[in-house]
């Protein structure tokens, strides 16, 4: 097992032995393309990638424990994980995308994805808006998922996360590619820069993240949590929530507010040039056992 699926089976309370044999497959020393080493991998191995570019669309499919990690950045086309177990990607860039997707992941458990740098491009269309058109990592259907310290910019969504479970986004910087959660559950978005995010039906939390010029949108959560997070000149809605958590966080030109949301717990935040106190609560209930400090 690498380190990096050691470190996310050993958060998630879980440990897998790695298989004894277990062998590094050196691409380009021992195989020629990065998919002939996958496809020749058990259970443990790792694909170690030299840097460079790859004009290759990658699919991890059916796999246990194995890892595709290189020492820098290379870059493929797109990379697809499905029905796999414990699989590691570090230093993959994209420069195409399959079906309009950079990295997709489904139907899968324990994957750990880093230093990922995905960029988009902006096509442009004669009398019509620009149009971003792909999206970075898709993840549907799967569980356990981390993707820490990788840039996104210039897509349609950054990170498209759907009918899955503990997805941990981690470090990232994200300029111009907004987050999407739908029906996602214990799941959270942490130590990142973003601006725009939206989540349906998702109880998410958001941590200690630098909001800056952007809007987060809750709709029918339970159970979202806002907590020391960094707003500036940005607007935080949660709508038709409950069990909602806004606390200790630092607001500057910025808005937080609770619509017809209920259960919910506002403490300890910090307001700046705002209107009114920067908090709007509107067919909400909500406990404010200390006035936010508006100054």
């Amino acid at each position: 097992m690498s380190n990096l699926n050691l470190s996310l089976a050993l958060a998630a309370g879980s440990l897998f032995a790695a298989p004894a044999g277990a062998v590094d497959l050196k691409v380009p020393a021992h195989f020629p393309t990065i998919q002939s080493a996958i496809d020749a991998a058990h259970p443990g191995d790792d694909v170690l990638v030299k840097p460079g570019k790859y004009d290759e669309d990658l699919v991890i499919d059916g796999l246990d424990q194995v890892g595709v990690i290189s020492g820098g950045k290379f870059k493929v086309r797109s990379l697809r994980i499905s029905n796999s177990v414990g699989i590691d990607v570090a230093g993959a860039a994209c420069s195409g995308a399959f079906d309009h997707e950079f990295v997709r992941v489904e139907n899968s458990t324990f994957v750990s994805l880093l230093y990922l740098d995905l960029k988009g491009k902006v096509t442009k269309f004669v009398g019509d808006d620009d149009m971003l058109e792909v999206t970075g990592v898709v993840v549907e259907q799967s569980h356990h998922v981390f993707i820490g310290d990788s840039k996104f910019d210039n897509l349609l969504d950054g990170v498209r996360m759907a009918h899955s479970s503990h997805v941990h986004v981690l470090g990232g910087v994200f300029k111009h590619a907004p987050i999407e959660a739908h029906s996602v559950i214990e799941s959270y978005v942490t130590d990142s820069k973003i601006g725009f995010l939206t989540a349906f039906g998702s109880p998410l939390e958001l941590a200690r993240n630098t909001i800056k010029k952007g809007a987060v949108v809750f709709s029918l959560s339970d159970a979202g949590i806002l907590r020391f997070n960094k707003l500036k000149k940005s607007t935080v809605s949660f709508n038709g929530c409950s069990d909602v958590l806004v606390e200790e966080n630092k607001a500057k030109k910025s808005s937080l507010r609770l619509l017809n949301t209920h259960d919910s717990l506002v403490t300890g935040n910090l307001i700046s040039k705002s209107p009114g106190h920067g908090i709007e609560l509107s067919g909400t209930s909500a406990s404010w056992p200390a006035a936010p400090l508006a100054l």
